[in-house]
């Protein structure tokens, strides 16, 4: 299980889709505004505590499961 997410993911930028379901993860960071490509994010069934706010930023994410 994962609890946090790879600082080198933060650099693909031409990322569509981010799939971390089923895991450990605690918190998202606020770097995630520099997936700009993303279109597609789960991260349901995991431990998020909040979500930063520039998750609002994404104006491409179409579909996304947080919970």
């Amino acid at each position: 299980m994962v609890r946090n997410i790879s600082p080198s993911v933060w650099r693909l930028k031409h990322l569509t889709a981010l799939y971390m379901s089923e895991n450990s993860l605690v918190c998202l960071p606020a770097e995630i505004v520099n997936l700009t490509q993303l279109t597609y994010l789960d991260l349901s069934n995991n431990k998020l505590r909040q979500i930063p706010a520039e998750l609002g930023d994404l104006v491409n994410m179409s579909v996304g499961y947080v919970c």
